[in-house]
């Protein structure tokens, strides 16, 4: 019987202190979750737009030759 009271007593304290630290410690944790996606979506926004800039200026490059070609045949 001693046992049991003081197994409950041990898991009724182990659980306060986790919801304690949950508690405190969740809100830390969601706050820097959310600021590393802010980051790294907007590094991924960048990425998008330098690619795209890529991509349409050797778009533009390929085009004069290609009417350059046209042009000859």
């Amino acid at each position: 019987m001693k046992k049991t009271i003081e197994g409950m007593i041990l898991a009724s304290l182990l659980v306060s202190s986790l919801a304690a630290f949950a508690d405190s410690g969740g809100d830390i944790v969601a706050a820097r979750a959310d600021e590393a996606t802010q980051k790294t979506m907007e590094h991924y926004r960048q990425e998008i737009k330098e690619r795209a800039a890529m991509a349409a200026s050797s778009h533009k490059a390929e085009q004069p030759g290609a009417d350059q070609d046209q042009g000859h045949s």
